[in-house]
């Protein structure tokens, strides 16, 4: 219980996943990128991942997004985590990208 049997190589893996989420642009970039102009452009790496669930509420087709986020990236620090419930779509049905910016301002 409360043990998790991933390798360091896992791990390390994962990481480096969440690294590109703010740290690689373009097509294959990650979905924070545009929000963090990516993070080796700072003093410090960011790792970070983003997620968004759709829901309906009275009809309503909304977004609940969510980021956690941890820095440095070789060596954490601080570590921030948003939940933004309830997010509305626009026209095209995207969304603002909230819980990302609330996660750059902390």
């Amino acid at each position: 219980m409360n043990t998790v049997s991933n390798t360091n190589a896992d791990f390390q893996r994962m990481q480096e996943g969440m690294r590109q989420v703010v740290a690689v642009s373009g097509q294959t970039g990650g979905t924070a990128y545009d929000d963090f102009n990516g993070s080796n452009s700072t003093d410090y790496t960011l790792a970070a991942k983003t997620g968004t669930a759709q829901t309906t509420v009275n009809g309503m087709e909304l977004n609940n997004q969510t980021m956690v986020a941890y820095a440095p990236y070789d060596n954490p620090e601080i570590a921030v985590a948003v939940i933004v419930p309830s997010v509305a779509l626009d026209d095209h049905g995207n969304n603002s990208g909230i819980a990302n910016t609330m996660a750059r301002e902390a």
